[in-house]
């Protein structure tokens, strides 16, 4: 491997091996390459790698590191993924509006093709695995998963990060994959109010809050509110699936632009198209005149001006007062985009 590659740069170690930066001498095109000293890991780490390979290998989804290959090369277990560019959420603090619900419904949309595609359970959602390239969220680290033959398989072992631990993990019971969207909620409490929701300092406090967990009376004045309490359920089968919370209204508009964004992969629009048919009380259609409504849009708006619109409106402003300065023009051409949803949600 060496010899078609070229090391740029170490972005990464740890107590078995390091992760770095390479670049593919033919095409110039970076990846990102773990290596772990396979002698100096117990046999229960070898075998969370090995883990780790076996789920990677069957996992093709936009929101998902793509693997590409791993070899034993003298002691080293080396394995290839995608490299993402932007590094991971473990370092950003603050979030706008716009941002929470673009990535959340990224986050969704990776477990639920887990969950249901490939019956995965991630089990050690957190910030510091989950990568951004360009605006796209990827959900890494793979070796504390679990492959389940079925969708409501059981499993029992304790894994994860403590403060991301669900209720059924924290207390030893068994759990599905609806412990990943306890974690994925957790990781949206930490963007909208820029802290954990909990403070225990020792393992046994920390299990105590988790298990008695409660939104405050000023948690529930966020607009995220009712997207949050569908994923922190404490009891694990009130707790929604991915699927179910991005069929809420708060996902459509973030799930038409990914649409748009990733349309030449036909199996994630076709996700997102079976996920917008739960809605019993909508039907989105997704067709090429509102495409090219949107486009001219954020052509002539800038795409942070397009969305602060659409916000307003959604709140209930008029457009004078959600595009105030807009010319003649640019209110035409809003009205006209509103109209065509309009069109295709009746």
């Amino acid at each position: 491997m060496t010899q078609r590659y070229r090391v740029i740069s170490t972005i990464g170690a740890g107590a078995f091996g390091t992760t770095h930066l390479i670049q593919s001498i033919e095409t110039e095109k970076l990846y990102c390459l773990k290596k772990i000293r396979a002698s100096a890991m117990s046999k229960y780490n070898q075998a969370q790698i090995q883990n780790e390979v076996k789920i990677m290998k069957q996992l093709q989804h936009p929101h998902i590191v793509k693997f590409y290959d791993s070899q034993l090369i003298n002691d080293h277990i080396q394995i290839r993924m995608s490299y993402a560019q932007n590094g991971d959420f473990a370092s950003k603090k603050i979030y706008s509006d716009q941002e929470i619900t673009f990535y959340l419904a990224q986050l969704l949309l990776g477990l639920d093709y887990l969950h249901i595609t490939s019956k995965v359970i991630h089990r050690d959602i957190k910030p510091q695995n989950l990568l951004l390239d360009d605006k796209t969220l990827q959900i890494c680290d793979f070796g504390l998963s679990k492959l389940l033959h079925y969708t409501n398989a059981l499993a029992r072992t304790q894994c994860g990060t403590p403060y991301y631990y669900s209720p059924e993990i924290a207390s030893g019971k068994v759990y599905t994959q609806k412990a990943d969207i306890w974690s994925c909620g957790i990781v949206g409490f930490r963007m909208v109010y820029q802290r954990l929701p909990f403070t225990g300092k020792s393992m046994e406090t920390l299990m105590s809050e988790i298990a008695k967990f409660k939104f405050s009376d000023n948690e529930k004045t966020s607009r995220f509110y009712p997207i949050l309490s569908k994923m922190l359920q404490v009891d694990q089968f009130k707790r929604s699936t991915a699927r179910e919370i991005l069929a809420m209204a708060e996902f459509r508009e973030t799930l038409a632009f990914l649409c748009k964004k990733f349309k030449k992969q036909k199996a994630y629009l076709g996700q997102i198209q079976n996920i917008l048919s739960v809605c019993s009380d909508i039907q989105v259609v997704l067709n090429d005149d509102l495409v090219v409504l949107k486009t001219r849009l954020i052509d002539l708006l800038g795409e942070m001006r397009f969305y602060q619109i659409l916000i307003g409106l959604s709140k209930g402003q008029v457009l004078s007062q959600c595009g105030a300065g807009l010319s003649i023009q640019a209110k035409s051409e809003v009205r006209a985009y509103v109209k065509a949803i309009l069109a295709c949600i009746q």
